[in-house]
């Protein structure tokens, strides 16, 4: 069969913009697709665009996928179960797809052309039907619409028009962490690479092939992109997802139709024709129900050409879907970890300095007695009789702070939700930075009684990672082998229990973090038995004890807690929770409430 562009101009093309000289392309079925493999980095060409379509067009989608080649890295990157997680794939294709074509133009004016033709035909301005989609459609086809259009369409919705909106500089951000457009490298910022929280996601594969300078680069953009997407855009975007699993219950169905229907240039070729044709979901993207019985994807022969959509399940099987979209995993501290990885690693980089101990002991002087003379003072003994009482001095020794933790986490049914996903960061976060600085700590949760985790002797190693990761469970009332009554949290006794184990453990300085996001509850007099409680620890313990109130509406803290954080919003309690523990370790006078609340603001 024929081929609009030869196969062999087409290798060309991809190695040239992937840089990369052994890069292959293989000639599909078709309606197979264009994509990538992520596996093999063989890109999958369809015979059938190549043998009918326009020229360019062919041209243009070559580019693209050689340009996924070349610098995007998010599926190194974002943990496998968190892409697949309702939206997420969506939103980092769609971002993504912004990025790396304004690489290509960058990188080879020639190609601009090519990718004029493509989006003119795929996103038309008019932006016609867009806001009768699911909001989390709206929002990503809105960004691809305003990067490309540099407005967002009229059609769109009111509540993804807003989100959008909030998020335009976190956008723009993303688009712009471009890797280098030329052979030109800046080799400073390459040797930066090493010290880099990306070097350790890649460490494995490096062991034999290290990166180039042009790599290096490449990871570090794709790293800053994610991370401005995962903390600036995600949360605005979750809301989204949160509305239309309410309105329509089929967010899973509503996400296997989009991202068949829109340009997933990474992984098939765009719809064409009237009806437009549906592109099919790359193997480790297919949903575990809906692959064979060895792992293979849907054989494309028992399909009529069509892709499977989730509307032709039986009844059974669809129901067996949502209710994996709804399941939680019973252990989340891996994917909680990468989460926090940014602020783990700058807040440690940051302590270390400090929590050093002294490296050059230093002479003192004024001493009366002492180990070594003051030559300066003694000179003066002949015309100052008293000058001996000053004339030695004494050496000082290497310090080290020597202060203990204790993060005590609101494990009642009020925390489920956004709550839990955001505190259980906050907690993971303190356990990452305390272990690296080798702090000693202790995790517990409490309910009506406290939840025991992790004790201070107990290190913190795989194990140890996959018991604290069960917390969230408890809140829901299913951890297995768990306490599970989480419609109580008894502050007072627990508080009381709490500062019991923390004041046990030898340490200068223990401090105590609670953090809820209610009042307190008990068999009775719950208030008083929080504010007696309170009164306690902080008349009878050496221990510096914090309140965090996680959400609005938690005012409450400050009516108990001497020093208390209320109101914190849940996207940035990971965050704020590292800079308490930072100030409460480099800080001899604690931050008053009035000012950590202004630096919270």
């Amino acid at each position: 069969m024929p081929h609009v562009v030869p196969v062999e101009e087409l290798t060309a093309l991809a190695r040239a913009i992937a840089l990369d000289a052994g890069l292959e392309i293989q000639v599909g079925q078709p309606g197979s697709g264009w994509f990538i493999n992520p596996k093999t980095g063989i890109i999958n060409v369809d015979g059938g665009d190549l043998a009918k379509e326009d020229p360019d067009d062919v041209r243009g989608l070559i580019c693209h996928e050689a340009a996924h080649a070349a610098v995007t890295r998010y599926l190194t990157l974002v943990p496998e179960k968190t892409l697949k997680q309702p939206g997420i794939a969506s939103l980092m294709n769609s971002l993504e797809d912004c990025r790396i074509e304004d690489w290509i133009v960058a990188r080879f004016p020639g190609a601009s052309a090519w990718v004029d033709l493509y989006n003119d035909r795929l996103f038309p301005e008019s932006g016609k039907g867009l806001g009768e989609q699911p909001f989390f459609q709206q929002f990503c086809l809105g960004a691809i619409h305003e990067w490309w259009h540099g407005e967002l369409p009229d059609t769109l919705h009111p509540t993804p028009r807003q989100a959008l909106d909030d998020t335009r500089d976190a956008r723009e951000r993303i688009v712009g962490a471009q890797p280098p457009h030329d052979a030109e490298i800046d080799l400073m910022a390459s040797l930066t690479y090493d010290r880099h929280p990306v070097a350790r996601v890649f460490r494995g594969s490096d062991t034999f092939i290290p990166p180039d300078p042009f790599e290096r680069l490449v990871r570090l953009s794709a790293y800053e992109a994610y991370r401005i997407t995962w903390l600036e855009v995600r949360p605005v975007y979750l809301e989204l997802i949160r509305q239309d699993k309410a309105n329509a219950g089929k967010m899973k169905e509503q996400e296997q139709k989009f991202l068949q229907q829109i340009r997933e240039l990474r992984f098939g070729a765009p719809p064409k024709g009237a009806k437009g044709r549906s592109v099919r979901i790359p193997p480790h993207l297919v949903p575990p129900a809906l692959r064979g019985e060895m792992g293979d994807p849907p054989d494309p022969e028992m399909m009529d050409g069509e892709p499977l959509e989730l509307a032709e399940l039986s009844e059974e099987m669809r129901e067996m879907l949502e209710r994996l979209a709804q399941s939680q995993p019973e252990n989340q501290y891996e994917e909680a970890r990468n989460d926090v990885m940014p602020y783990a690693d700058a807040m440690v980089a940051h302590l270390e300095r400090v929590l050093r101990p002294t490296s050059y002991p230093r002479w003192l002087n004024g001493y009366a007695s002492g180990n070594r003379v003051d030559l300066r003072v003694a000179m003066h003994l002949e015309v100052e009789a008293g000058a001996y009482t000053r004339m030695w001095q004494r050496k000082t020794l290497p310090a080290k702070r020597d202060p203990a933790f204790l993060v005590f986490l609101d494990l009642s049914g009020s925390m489920n939700g956004e709550r839990i996903h955001h505190g259980f960061r906050g907690v993971v976060l303190c356990c990452e930075v305390l272990e690296r600085l080798q702090i000693p700590f202790a995790v517990h949760g409490f309910q009506d009684q406290v939840v025991p985790f992790k004790d201070f002797a107990t290190p913190l190693d795989k194990a140890m990672r996959e018991v604290i990761g069960t917390m969230p469970a408890e809140v829901r009332g299913n951890r297995k082998g768990g306490h599970n009554r989480p419609q109580h949290n008894w502050d007072g006794p627990c508080l009381l229990r709490a500062a019991e184990m923390l004041e046990a453990y030898p340490a200068h300085e223990r401090m105590l973090l609670l953090i809820s996001d209610g009042e307190p509850s008990g068999p009775s007099d719950a208030d008083g038995a929080l504010k007696r409680a309170v009164a306690k620890v902080r008349s009878s313990y050496d221990i510096h004890l914090v309140g965090i109130g996680l959400g609005p509406g938690t005012d409450h803290v400050n009516k108990y807690y001497p020093d208390a954080i209320a109101n914190v919003s849940l996207e940035r309690f990971p965050q704020l929770l590292g800079e308490t523990i930072d100030r409460l370790v480099l800080s001899d006078t604690p931050m008053s409430a009035r000012a950590l609340r202004g630096a919270r603001t």
